[in-house]
């Protein structure tokens, strides 16, 4: 959230001023990182979700065996996992990527604040020379498990287990009705 009042902040300085220079290095390299560390999160969310559900349903299912799956060092060991798991994804997205030095730019209307200089270096990222490799394979074979593990298990998982949660939690209702209904209270 904060990239976007930055970026915000960003673009409402450069609308005050008549010399708007190119991104420099250091904010371009920090759009990366942001860009990186936001897949990573978005990545480990699903992963996270998808966990917490797991371990309700399983919970539910096996009370008796599920005394680790309800500790709080299981929960701790499940987001590690879940965490080192996206970052894998995440590191392979940031070896796919470089920041280059695309030209040089004249800013003619910058010479009154920078007599000196009015050539300024603009910075990009591009996919790098791993991404580029082979016709792009490294890239497509990323982009194709990126959406089978973050989309496409996600979405189909999360109503099964949703639909299991709710199977158990009518089980156990359905098993306390009968155990506290009036013929079993009296006996």
């Amino acid at each position: 959230m904060a990239y976007h009042i930055m970026d915000w902040m960003k673009k409402a300085y450069e609308n005050t001023k008549t010399c708007v220079l190119p991104d420099s290095y250091a904010y371009v390299l920090f759009n990366w990182i942001y860009n990186v560390l936001q897949d990573d999160a978005r990545r480990c969310d699903a992963f996270m979700g998808l966990a917490m559900a797991s371990i309700r349903t399983c919970v539910l299912k096996f009370p008796v065996r599920s005394r680790t799956a309800a500790s709080v060092s299981f929960g701790w060991k499940n987001c590690l996992i879940a965490l080192l798991f996206s970052s894998i994804f995440s590191l392979a997205y940031l070896l796919a990527q470089q920041i280059v030095l695309v030209d040089y730019t004249e800013f003619e209307e910058c010479y009154e604040q920078f007599p000196n200089e009015t050539f300024f270096e603009v910075y990009t990222t591009m996919p790098s020379t791993l991404a580029e490799l082979n016709g792009f394979l490294y890239f497509k074979l990323y982009m194709v498990l990126n959406a089978i593990f973050s989309k496409i298990i996600p979405a189909v998982l999360f109503p099964i287990l949703t639909i299991l949660l709710i199977v158990e939690l009518r089980k156990i209702e359905e098993s306390r009705n009968r155990m506290f209904s009036n013929s079993n209270q009296n006996k």
